[in-house]
């Protein structure tokens, strides 16, 4: 989890250009997709939702992925966070 979209998409752009595979698996609020959106509730009930589409972001992560390539997601991972926190 990201600190907002920016963030989410610099980092999964970063990490397409290695080829490394990411995933945001709900690119719309849980609220607002169709099974949910006619409940007849107010949207901003739900900020954390809002929050969790912008900002999840889903890395690699099984058995068989190797150290070269855990290596190279953490190291870009962590070149974002300085770039972020200075």
């Amino acid at each position: 989890t990201l600190e907002n979209k920016e963030q989410r998409d610099s980092l999964q752009r970063h990490l397409k250009e290695h080829g490394i595979p990411s995933m945001v698996y709900y690119p719309r609020p849980l609220h607002t997709q169709t099974v949910f959106a006619d409940s007849g509730q107010e949207p901003s009930l739900f900020p954390n939702s809002r929050k969790a589409a912008e900002t999840v972001l889903s890395l690699p992560m099984h058995p068989y992925l190797d150290r070269g390539r855990i290596e190279i997601i953490s190291g870009i991972v962590e070149n974002l966070r300085l770039i972020v926190n200075g």
